[in-house]
């Protein structure tokens, strides 16, 4: 399977290498030369977290000469060197109308768009690509966007009426969000527990070549079921050396990862992080006026479910926010880090808990296409 998508692939890139001229008229007397931002040469090897602040790397970029009408009248490679440096000259000199508009779209992602194969601005929207198909976010797909207004939309050509040429800076993005959780921690009665899994809610698993997410997944309050839903399965061990009065109780993928999602931008997205093997200290004795300490078991054992008496062989705890977050949703070239999840026994549900009662808030850091704190609500 992996050798016939390998080739599908390549035989695409081909496609792309060698189509290069006129999709419709294209008459006028304005050269074009075409310089972009926001990306840098691709010279970086692949990572497996966004820990540091870094532009994304641009292998290999497309771009289209629309009509007023949204037909593609010229597309073609572009030179991504000659485009980030002293410009791309299209068509090699190639003439437009002075009322053409230029869209670029780089690291596209193969074999889900064939840019060769977009032959107008409709065609260019719906052009839409599956968010865990694109993994590597050091060359995500990008394409033009105006960070002033927000929007994904062709750039107009201002031609020099001397020299009859038009330099046209086209700034590009990221197409889509990432969001990444660095490590799960028991609070002051969490003494162990092992991170089954950590599954993503209210996300888009689909984004456009402008950067809209599609079809919004959104978890149903209580369903164990995640089949088909983005997560990664551990375990990762957290136990405490010592009875857990320092919150040492700690769990990571590994020393060098995080768990990271890619989501098309437009929605919050969360995390449900399924916990087994949990060990607390039991509260023996609520602290009071009189006794302002609280009593604790001295031995471990399995949280109780209030509500069952049942022990929580495995149990969930869900993020439904962040406090320092607007409700606008996730913009799309950035990416969202939950530094530190933290819970403790009272937070534990032995289904998914979406109520706000037994859910956590968070801090998120963001940063264009660096890092951003999150700080999660629970």
């Amino acid at each position: 399977m992996k050798k016939l998508f390998l080739t599908a692939a390549l035989a695409a890139m081909a496609m792309v290498s060698c189509d290069k001229g006129p999709a419709a008229s294209s008459e006028g007397d304005t050269r074009v030369v075409v310089k972009i931002s926001g990306a840098q040469p691709s010279t970086r090897m692949t990572g497996t977290a966004a820990t540091t602040s870094t532009a994304p790397a641009l292998d290999a970029a497309y771009v289209y000469v629309l009509d007023t009408d949204g037909d593609v009248v010229w597309k073609e490679d572009l030179d991504v060197l000659a485009a980030q440096g002293a410009g791309h000259m299209i068509g090699d000199g190639e003439r437009f109308s002075p009322d053409v508009r230029i869209f670029v779209i780089g690291n596209y992602p193969l074999p889900d768009v064939v840019p060769a194969n977009l032959n107008s601005w409709t065609d260019i929207q719906n052009a839409t690509t599956l968010a865990a198909n694109n993994v590597n976010y050091l060359r995500p797909a990008m394409s033009n966007y105006n960070t002033d207004t927000k929007s994904s939309v062709p750039v107009n050509i201002i031609a020099n009426a001397d020299e009859g040429t038009a330099t046209v800076n086209v700034p590009i993005s990221p197409l889509y969000s990432r969001i990444e959780l660095h490590q799960v921690k028991g609070g002051a009665h969490v003494v162990s527990f092992d991170v089954a899994a950590v599954y993503l809610n209210n996300y888009y698993p689909k984004f456009t070549m402008t950067g809209v997410g599609k079809e919004k997944y959104e978890h149903v309050d209580g369903s164990t079921n995640f089949t088909g839903v983005l997560g990664d399965v551990g375990p990762w061990v957290a136990t405490a050396t010592t009875p857990n009065t320092a919150n040492t109780a700690i769990a990571k993928p590994d020393a060098t990862k995080v768990w990271a999602y890619h989501t098309g931008a437009g929605s919050v997205a969360t995390f449900i992080v399924k916990l087994t093997d949990i060990k607390i200290l039991e509260v023996l004795t609520p602290a009071s006026d009189e006794n302002p300490e609280e009593e604790l078991a001295t031995e471990p054992s399995t949280p109780i479910d209030p509500e069952t008496g049942d022990e929580m062989i495995e149990a969930y705890i869900a993020v439904t926010g962040y406090k320092n977050l607007s409700t606008n949703g996730f913009e799309r070239g950035m990416i969202y880090t939950i530094s530190s999840l933290e819970f403790d026994h009272a937070q534990l549900s032995v289904t998914p808990p979406l109520d706000p009662l037994v859910t956590i808030e968070a801090n998120v850091t963001i940063t264009p296409w660096g890092t951003k704190t999150l700080d999660p609500e629970m």
